[in-house]
């Protein structure tokens, strides 16, 4: 788990620091194929649990994740 919650708050900050470069539209249509490969390979349970331990504060701020 530790390792889904470290690529999860690695992609996290990948599309943070984006943010102010890219296409809004882009970048979210990049970053739901991104989630919904690790929900392929995970499941939702899983992601749901690793979105849980991922201190979102500090990774992404504004962030209102479910």
């Amino acid at each position: 788990m530790d390792d889904l919650v470290a690529k999860i708050e690695a992609m996290f900050r990948r599309y943070a620091a984006d943010l102010n470069q890219a296409d809004g539209v882009q970048l979210a249509e990049k970053f739901r194929k991104d989630m919904d490969s690790l929900i392929g390979q995970y499941g939702t349970t899983v992601i749901d649990a690793a979105l849980d331990m991922v201190p979102i504060g500090e990774v992404w701020p504004s962030a209102a994740l479910h």
